[in-house]
C-alpha cells in the first residue's frame, strides 16, 4: 500500500467514513476482522447493518482459548502480528489494547525428533546430533542453512526489485509445489537434495504442511520473515481485538447463521 494509501486508510480509522444522507440496509457476510471493520464503519457512517456469522463468536480466524481458573490462555488461531501491518496496529492503539514481543524462537527451544532430544543451541552447534541419515554435501549444515542454499537466491533477487520480479519469479516457479521445487531444483552446482533432507527441512522448518501448498506461496512466506521486523501478540489473548468491535456492534450481529445462497432481484437481494 502507498503511503497516500495508507494515510488515507489511517485517516478513516482514526475519524470514521463521512456521514451518509442517504443510509443503505448492508448485510456483512462473517464478523472475521473484514467483517467487524467494514460493519463498524459502515454503522458509524449512518448505515443499516447486520452481521451473519457462522460460528457462535466473532473473530473468524483469530480465536483464544481459556483456562478460566489459572488465567491461562492460547491463541489457537492468528498467534502473532507483524508491526508492519501498520492499520492493524492502528487499531490495537484506538482500543487501546496493550502488546508484547512475540517470540518466534529462542536457543532453549526443545527439539524432540527421531528419539533424540535436544535444544535448538545445541542442534544449531552440531546438527548431527538428531541422526538423518543426510547426504555427505549436506552433513553439518543445519534444515535452516540448507533450505536457504535453495531459496535465498530467489528472495535475493525478489528484492532487487519486487514490483517487477515478483512476476518473474511467479512465472519460472508457479508450477511447483514446495515438495517439487525442493526434490528438483538444483540447490547449488547442480546438487539436489535427498529425499531425507527433503524430510528434514519440513519437519524442523514445521514446513510439512507446506510441501503439497504452492512454491510461491511459501516463498512469500518465507520473503515476509525475513523483512518483517518483529511481531507482538495482544496482552490477555489476540481475540481481544475483534472482541473490543462488540460495544459498538453485538446488537448487529446474527449468529450461526451460515449464508448458502444470494437471490438477486430488482429492489434487493435476498
Amino acid at each position: 500500500m502507498y503511503n497516500t494509501e495508507m494515510d488515507e486508510a489511517l485517516k478513516v480509522i482514526d475519524k470514521g467514513l463521512k456521514k451518509t444522507i442517504n443510509p443503505k440496509q448492508i448485510i456483512v457476510v462473517g464478523a472475521g476482522m473484514a467483517g467487524l471493520v467494514s460493519a463498524s464503519l459502515l454503522k458509524a457512517a449512518g448505515h443499516d447493518v447486520k452481521i451473519f456469522e457462522a460460528n457462535n463468536r466473532v473473530g473468524g480466524r483469530i480465536e483464544t482459548v481459556r483456562m478460566e481458573d489459572t488465567g491461562l490462555y492460547l491463541d489457537v488461531g492468528a498467534m502473532r502480528i507483524p508491526y508492519s501491518h501498520t492499520l492493524t496496529m492502528a487499531y490495537i492503539r484506538k482500543f487501546g489494547l496493550q502488546v508484547s514481543p512475540f517470540i518466534n524462537r529462542n536457543e532453549t527451544d526443545i527439539i524432540y525428533v527421531n528419539g533424540r532430544k535436544t535444544t535448538l543451541k545445541q542442534y544449531e552447534k552440531d546438527p548431527s546430533i538428531l541422526r538423518y541419515p543426510v547426504e555427505m554435501n549436506e552433513v553439518g549444515k543445519t534444515s535452516e542453512e540448507l533450505l536457504l542454499l535453495a531459496v535465498q537466491p530467489i528472495i535475493n533477487f525478489i528484492k532487487r526489485n519486487p514490483e517487477k520480479n515478483w512476476d518473474v519469479v511467479v512465472k519460472d516457479f508457479g508450477r511447483y509445489s514446495t515438495g517439487q521445487f525442493l526434490k528438483y531444483h538444483p540447490y547449488q552446482y547442480n546438487t539436489y537434495f535427498s529425499p531425507v533432507t527433503i524430510e528434514m527441512i519440513g519437519v524442523l522448518l514445521d514446513l510439512e504442511g507446506f510441501l503439497e501448498r504452492s512454491f510461491v506461496e511459501t516463498l512469500r512466506f518465507l520473503y515476509i520473515m525475513q523483512e518483517e521486523s518483529g511481531f507482538c501478540e495482544i496482552v490477555g489473548g489476540n481475540d481481544r481485538l475483534p472482541k473490543s468491535f462488540l460495544p459498538q456492534l453485538e446488537e448487529n450481529i446474527i449468529y450461526n447463521q451460515k449464508l448458502m445462497k444470494l437471490h438477486q432481484h430488482d429492489n434487493g437481494v435476498t
